[in-house]
């Protein structure tokens, strides 16, 4: 089951969906294929995936904080993202099994419109979606499979967690 959402309600064509998933599509390629620091694009996009980080390195930020528009740190230990702050032009990012939950606050990201935050601690979908939607104004595609706040086929959840997802 895939879990979409659309933030600010609006509904995403068959060719903008294509075309965001194309994109990560071959950003987990780079990122399965080398697990090391990954800048193409002339450095907007990094991957950082399945390095074992909790925090993301200075140099990293100092280097590519105005360029970077794209970011996977994918299989991390990420818990507080305020890092995020400094990386002004982020338009995607990937933090699928790290250490997200509930009470993770996202900075002001003005500029992001992707993100997956699939396979994290999320439990509490009410609260999380208000912090995100103030903290990300123009997000547009939120992923987040295998959260315990998401419902599947496998977790229907009691009758109030139906009404609060």
């Amino acid at each position: 089951m895939f879990v979409l959402y659309s933030i600010k309600g609006k509904r995403q064509t068959a060719d903008q969906y294509e075309e965001a998933s194309e994109a990560m599509t071959e950003l987990g390629k780079l990122s399965s294929a080398n697990p090391k620091l990954c800048a193409t694009d002339g450095g907007q996009i990094i991957s950082l995936a399945y390095m074992n980080l909790d925090s993301l390195p200075c140099n990293l930020v100092d280097k590519y904080a105005s360029s970077m528009h794209t970011l996977d740190l994918t299989g991390n230990k990420f818990r507080n993202v305020d890092f995020l702050s400094e990386l002004v032009n982020l338009t995607s990012v990937i933090l699928d099994h790290n250490g997200v939950d509930s009470d993770t606050v996202f900075p002001f990201l003005p500029k992001l419109e992707l993100l997956w935050l699939n396979n994290n601690q999320v439990s509490h979908l009410f609260y999380f979606i208000n912090n995100l939607q103030r903290s990300c104004p123009n997000l547009h595609h939120l992923s987040l499979m295998g959260n315990a706040a998401v419902l599947s086929q496998l977790n229907d959840g009691t009758f109030y967690d139906q009404l609060q997802y």
